[in-house]
């Protein structure tokens, strides 16, 4: 009928499907329904395995014109460029990673992205914990060294550079639930953030950048108890002295093995600094 398909739709169609791979009249693998005979694909019995040969390519998404948006600004693709006020990072994590903190000046939040941590998704093509630096590494074009060199760089020509910033509202609590709200409520954060660049954000500093100050995140009208807010701001010495030691794998281990080549890019020298730097404050300051 001209529409698409996912997996988990209600119903299949009944029409020719042709599967993500441009294979024309694909058909679902089936498994049987435990509610027997009546129920499930076209009351035979059986369920859709979505696990074998899916139609949908597995980082599948749905996505809509940015001008269907009703708050866009007018200038948002003017031909002489739109002024960034923050970088925002993010990655899913269960804990170690505060709600939300800043960096402290451009280098160090080009380092912040480097060594970027987060349950994987279907477009890394990976399971569990693992590097994402700047949530760009399934897409990023080239050496990823020579990216965080050209975020350096970018720091260096004088101009007037957006404020970076890490979030993480994927916190759990010792149940396995998520402590932070998330959805319409992440506009909490984004307030403390425009207020931050404007100048006006209260903030304190940590180990890991400026946190914001106690009452600075307006908490109104949520159901979060004291020590929740608490634990979203925590930072714990030992979680985070583990981070320290992922990092400087992920740097000497995954991006500077000692089996390449003499001409490969290695991590920029401002980045190995910045490392040490927050290895330090870890151990001294927490």
């Amino acid at each position: 009928d001209g529409d698409v398909y996912w997996e988990g739709m209600e119903e299949i169609p009944s029409g020719n499907i042709t599967d993500w791979r441009r294979h024309k009249h694909w058909q679902p693998a089936l498994r049987p329904n435990f509610k027997g005979p009546g129920t499930g694909y076209k009351g035979l019995g059986y369920k859709v395995d979505d696990k074998i040969d899916p139609c949908a390519q597995a980082n599948s998404r749905f996505t809509s014109p940015i001008t269907q948006c009703p708050v866009l600004d007018p200038a948002w693709n003017s031909p002489t460029g739109v002024p960034i006020d923050a970088i925002i990072f993010g990655g899913r994590r269960d804990n170690t990673i505060p709600l939300v903190f800043q960096a402290f000046d451009w280098q160090h939040g080009t380092f912040i992205g480097s060594i970027m941590r987060s349950q994987a998704t279907s477009a890394a093509d990976q399971v569990g914990l693992t590097n994402d630096p700047m949530a760009i590494k399934a897409f990023c074009g080239y050496n990823i060294k020579d990216y965080f060199a050209h975020w350096l760089k970018m720091g260096t020509r004088g101009l007037k550079l957006p404020q970076i910033f890490h979030v993480n509202w994927f916190q759990k609590d010792s149940h396995g639930k998520f402590i932070w709200p998330g959805f319409g409520e992440n506009i909490r954060v984004l307030e403390w953030i425009f207020d931050r660049c404007g100048g006006s954000g209260k903030a304190v500093k940590s180990p890991i950048g400026f946190l914001p100050e106690k009452g600075a995140l307006n908490m109104n009208g949520l159901s979060l108890s004291p020590a929740q807010v608490d634990q979203l701001f925590h930072l714990d010495k030992g979680l985070w002295q583990k981070e320290v030691q992922a990092a400087q794998k992920y740097y000497h281990n995954t991006l500077m093995p000692a089996a390449a080549p003499a001409d490969e890019p290695k991590v920029p020298e401002p980045l190995l600094k910045e490392l040490h730097g927050l290895a330090s404050r870890v151990e001294n300051q927490m």
